[in-house]
């Protein structure tokens, strides 16, 4: 099955006042006051940055941030952010904005309850502060809060109508409430309050697919893609979507892409060998499961795709029962057991192995476990080719 590795970008306001991969690229940096944002020969309002900014490219002693170049002495890691605000807390414990400053260094550290501590403090001391909203939405959202997450976004909204991140996380939330419609809303609003906001593009392709519209995502993350091209995010759901439409030859392209911009991502290989299996080009499918493998030795999809690859290849010479049976078993156990096309999978491996007892047992299972109509209709096509030992084998797609 192929894998869809979307992530939902919450965006947080800036704070006022095949080479070695560099040390630098993908850590959370938080500009300093003073910072001068360039891009080209054009300066760019340091407010657009999101605090904390991931680097996306080092060019030298210059950091991309998504929108812009920052020199590297003109930001902060985030033990050195936290030092920073817990100082200026110290020194001035009444300032709002030292509260809601760390409290985003506690969201880039993954410490959701000081996140929270800190922008309510944030808050009390300024009621009027939407930053602080945002950001205490954004815990919230992360600790399964959405309705306060929400409450949160829509106070931010009401003080700041022009704040585009907070349109864009509530429209996440809603999303994540499965309200589609209302978040496409709020990240058009979000796009129309900053058209450079790549977070917004990104989200609302994802929200477009829900809803079927694989054109309209397209343009999205076409889009995103424009505006931070070194950001691996919406190539990978680009690339989900033109899988989802059969252009193959699009989707290869998009995950060299990935690859190439992030060559550890383990599910990029294993999305990539798919359309490649797909396609007729099973040499380099193979290279590529095995990358994933490799990279990600617990990743259950990329052991799973390698076991159904060998399991129902239509060329003879690629398939191997027993290397197929141990990639399935190994996927079933690292998912417990839970995952019905891993024991579909096992099933047909054991099909290719010849013992057909096994390849109806995990059949009837994989049926059993199915909720979908729809997958168990297949399943049932499938367990009638096991009772008259027959092995199943994929299509080569031609497009």
């Amino acid at each position: 099955m192929f894998r869809l590795a979307i992530l939902l970008i919450t965006v947080l306001p800036s704070l006022a006042g095949a080479q070695e991969r560099d040390p630098w690229l993908g850590k959370s940096v938080f500009v300093k006051e003073g910072a001068i944002a360039k891009l080209g020969n054009e300066t760019v309002d340091r407010s657009k940055l999101s605090s904390p900014s991931t680097v996306g490219d080092v060019n030298g002693d210059l950091l991309w941030l998504g929108r812009a170049w920052v020199q590297k002495k003109d930001v902060m890691e985030t033990q050195e952010a936290l030092e920073f605000y817990t100082e200026k807390i110290r020194l001035n414990p009444g300032v709002s904005s030292n509260w809601y400053g760390r409290a985003a260094v506690w969201y880039a550290k993954g410490e959701i309850e000081n996140t929270i501590k800190d922008a309510t403090e944030a808050i009390r001391l300024d009621p009027t502060c939407a930053t602080a909203y945002i950001i205490r939405g954004a815990a919230l959202s992360s600790k399964g809060d959405l309705d306060a997450a929400i409450k949160d976004y829509t106070e931010a909204i009401r003080l700041n109508p022009k704040e585009a991140a907070a349109y864009s996380n509530r429209g996440v939330a809603l999303q994540s409430k499965g309200d589609s419609d209302a978040a496409i809303k709020d990240l058009t609003e979000a796009i129309k309050l900053d058209s450079k906001l790549y977070a917004a593009y990104n989200n609302r392709g994802v929200f477009l697919i829900s809803k079927g519209d694989l054109d309209a995502a397209i343009k999205d993350y076409t889009e995103a893609i424009r505006l931070d091209p070194k950001n691996a995010i919406a190539y990978n759901n680009r690339g989900f979507a033109h899988r989802l439409k059969g252009d193959l030859d699009a989707v290869i392209e998009d995950y060299t892409e990935v690859i190439r911009l992030d060559p550890k991502d383990a599910t990029a290989y294993h999305n990539r060998g798919s359309a490649l299996s797909d396609k007729g080009d099973f040499d380099s499918a193979i290279k590529d499961y095995t990358e994933a493998i490799r990279l990600d030795p617990k990743n259950t999809d990329a052991s799973r795709g390698l076991a159904w690859f060998y399991a129902t290849c239509p060329d003879a010479k690629h398939r191997d029962g027993k290397k197929a049976v141990e990639l399935a078993t190994k996927a079933c156990e690292l998912s417990a057991w839970k995952t019905w096309y891993y024991v579909a999978t096992l099933a047909a491996a054991y099909a290719e192995s010849d013992d057909w007892e096994n390849a109806v047992k995990y059949q009837e299972m994989a049926i059993e476990m199915a909720t979908h109509e729809r997958n168990k209709a297949t399943g049932r096509e499938r367990l009638e080719l096991y009772k008259k030992k027959v092995p199943y084998r994929q299509e080569v797609k031609k497009k």
